[in-house]
């Protein structure tokens, strides 16, 4: 599920946004300004702090040390058809990640080194049916993903379908519900229930917003901007070469969550800036080789907590053409 989390995110709130031109909210909005509910590109740039790890191989400890690091994330996706049935796109993620040990004799990097960078580059082909069943809008994806490390080489293909039924009880509440299924034997849940709920409280400065599970924010309107505190499921995907001992190429999964604040302010009209930081917890880190399943995984590498700090702009998209 890990290197899919963006998409998902990205896929419910594209649900939420359609829903919002059927029936949209009346407010004030000299007052209010409305959340931006799609982000179609966007540019991050976190710093991450000091952090004890261990590893471990089969089970047994065989490292202990420190690491932080930061990391580079860019993201777009483009509409190569949008019908009011069809939708085509192409969805582009691209991380560079930049990690630096305590010291270099971890097993699970090459070289023994101290600093290391590492690059992933996404491209998810999306096709996208939009229906209806008992009169609510019905949503159904099949996406098909291409994962390198180079432009000029494919290290692994992979996929998923979702499904996703659109509900509103009221113009202030929606919520949907859906199922993805994953095509990739190296996740833990091949198959695995999503959903989103938002609400406008009855003071409209402020709401609450769950993808889940991706992420959860309760967020004001405040400073003409947009102040929130929540959690966010962050994803972090990289292929690995020749490690020691090991033949093969490899696939490093980390998935984090990070809880803390951040404001978001747009200028010009569409680009929004968003300023944030708080507290990370890995939840999970393990290393796998590409297309074994993950009961097979090598070894895993276990975390502190320790402080992020994060920047990012944004294009974003409040309506979207049916």
């Amino acid at each position: 599920m890990k290197s899919y989390l963006l998409f998902i995110g990205m896929v419910f709130l594209y649900t939420q946004t359609i829903l919002a031109q059927q029936t949209p909210i009346q407010i004030d909005t000299n007052s209010v300004k409305p959340y931006p509910l799609l982000k179609l590109y966007g540019l991050s740039y976190e710093v991450l702090g000091d952090t004890d790890y261990t590893a471990e191989i089969d089970g047994q400890e065989v490292h202990k040390g420190t690491v932080n690091g930061s990391s580079l994330l860019a993201y777009g996706s483009f509409f190569l058809l949008n019908k009011p049935r069809h939708i085509v796109s192409i969805t582009e993620i691209f991380r560079r990640d930049f990690i630096q040990l305590s010291d270099g004799d971890s097993p699970f990097y090459p070289g023994q080194n101290d600093d290391y960078n590492f690059n992933r580059f996404d491209t998810g082909i999306n096709y996208t049916n939009r229906n209806s069943w008992k009169g609510k809008p019905w949503l159904t994806t099949a996406t098909v993903y291409i994962s390198t490390s180079k432009l000029d080489r494919i290290d692994k293909i992979s996929g998923l379908i979702s499904s996703t039924l659109i509900f509103q009880k009221k113009p202030e509440t929606r919520y949907t519900l859906g199922i993805v299924v994953l095509a990739d034997m190296s996740t833990a849940f091949p198959v695995f229930p999503v959903a989103s709920y938002w609400h406008k409280f009855k003071n409209p400065t402020w709401e609450f917003t769950v993808v889940m599970p991706k992420e959860m924010y309760l967020r004001k309107n405040v400073w003409d901007g947009w102040l929130s505190v929540g959690s966010e499921l962050i994803s972090k995907n990289y292929f690995l070469y020749s490690l020691p001992g090991r033949v093969g190429n490899f696939e490093n999964r980390l998935t984090e969550i990070q809880s803390g604040l951040k404001y978001e302010h747009i200028f010009k009209g569409d680009i929004m800036l968003s300023v944030g930081g708080g507290y990370r917890n890995v939840v999970q880190n393990n290393m796998i080789k590409i297309y074994d399943a993950n009961r097979n995984k090598i070894g895993d590498m276990t975390y502190k907590g320790g402080w992020y700090a994060k920047f990012e702009l944004s294009l974003v998209i409040q309506n979207i053409k049916k």
